[in-house]
């Protein structure tokens, strides 16, 4: 049990690391590249991230993680799908398969949900923004 307290609490001040963070990426807005004069010369910041909001930096993120997360859980799927057929029959090991497929199932279906509720929230938020006038149009891209 403690290990996963401790992995959970790793995770979790690595989500808040990131968080926190986020408004040092966004400070300039619009995601592109901006000059500033210091000390009589003129520099340039650049933006590898290439986004200008919170919102924006949170929708990058689900996207990635929809792009490694299908193909992760296809594989897991797969390996479930494995233990039913190296069961053959055997009441202990059918057990297992079907508690690592209902695992999966519930795994998936949460991952598809978080993906689909951060759609969601993105849209209320758009479609508020645009109902505030020209300032608030557009808040999550």
């Amino acid at each position: 049990m403690r290990h996963y307290i401790k992995y959970y609490t790793a995770t979790a001040f690595a989500f808040l690391l990131l968080i926190v963070a986020a408004p040092a990426f966004a400070q300039f807005g619009g995601g592109s590249d901006q000059t500033y004069t210091a000390g009589g010369g003129t520099n340039t910041l650049v933006n590898p991230l290439n986004v200008g909001s919170l919102c924006s930096l949170l929708k990058e993120m689900l996207d990635v993680l929809l792009i490694f997360g299908v193909p992760i859980a296809v594989l897991f799927l797969t390996y479930s799908g494995f233990l039913f057929v190296k069961a053959r029959g055997n009441p202990k090991e059918l057990l297992r398969a079907r508690k690592n497929f209902t695992y999966v199932i519930l795994g998936i279906m949460l991952f598809l949900g978080a993906w689909t509720l951060g759609q969601i929230v993105a849209s209320t938020i758009n479609t508020l923004g645009a109902g505030s006038g020209s300032s608030g149009a557009g808040v999550c891209r």
